[in-house]
């Protein structure tokens, strides 16, 4: 009785699954198929990003040996860049720093702060640097930044995990006090910014002294 039931059972069991691969075997074996096709993609793409990039190392490391590397270096502030566009702005600038093309540094850090080939880490950096080398140039003039480079400005300044927060807090005090004449305002923006121990030592003494003196200075 009880082999009879086995029988029965397994002949059930293998009933049924016949009926499951003819409705879906079909189907399996398609997504089998694309799923192997896709990881083969997958692989094939970055093999590729692996080879494209090398090239572009390599050529930028000869664009730096050239003597002509002011131009050289150019061109990967463009298209060719890949994840060396960032940096190529920054060396860029060095180099135009070298000549003293002071306005072209200025340029090319407020190209990076806007470059898409930059990461989140290096377009922030760009408007760092572009805010101190602005306000080196315009010291006399006192030009100040444009809305969209101030709004740049700020974000950095109001994002806690930002490395760059206390040099955007910084230069927002220097600005609200020497471009707008804001003592008071200036004081607020480097009083009330959170020194830790994740801020450079020598940039939070910066903060507090330029907030105490701002104070001390200040009309009663």
């Amino acid at each position: 009785m009880s082999d009879m039931m086995r029988d029965v059972d397994e002949s059930l069991k293998k009933e049924k699954l016949e009926k499951l691969w003819k409705e879906y075997g079909p189907t399996l074996i398609v997504s089998a198929v694309a799923l192997v096709i896709l990881t083969g993609v997958f692989s094939a793409y970055e093999a590729w990003q692996h080879k494209k990039q090398t090239s572009i190392t390599q050529d930028y490391i000869n664009a730096l040996s050239d003597p002509n590397a002011y131009e050289e270096v150019g061109s990967f502030t463009e298209d060719k860049g890949g994840k060396l566009g960032g940096l190529s702005y920054l060396q860029k600038a060095a180099l135009a720093k070298a000549e003293d093309k002071n306005d072209a540094v200025a340029l090319y850090y407020k190209e990076l702060s806007e470059s898409k080939s930059a990461t989140p880490i290096l377009r922030d950096l760009g408007t760092i640097l572009y805010t101190a080398q602005n306000l080196t140039l315009s010291a006399k003039e006192m030009t100040g930044l444009d809305e969209a480079m101030t709004d740049k400005l700020s974000d950095i300044a109001e994002d806690n995990d930002n490395p760059w927060q206390a040099y955007a807090v910084l230069f927002q005090g220097l600005m609200r006090k020497h471009l707008e004449g804001d003592t008071q305002g200036a004081i607020a923006i480097l009083s009330d910014f959170d020194v830790n121990e994740d801020n450079p030592d020598l940039l939070s003494s910066q903060i507090i002294a330029l907030s105490d003196f701002y104070a001390q200075s200040a009309p009663q």
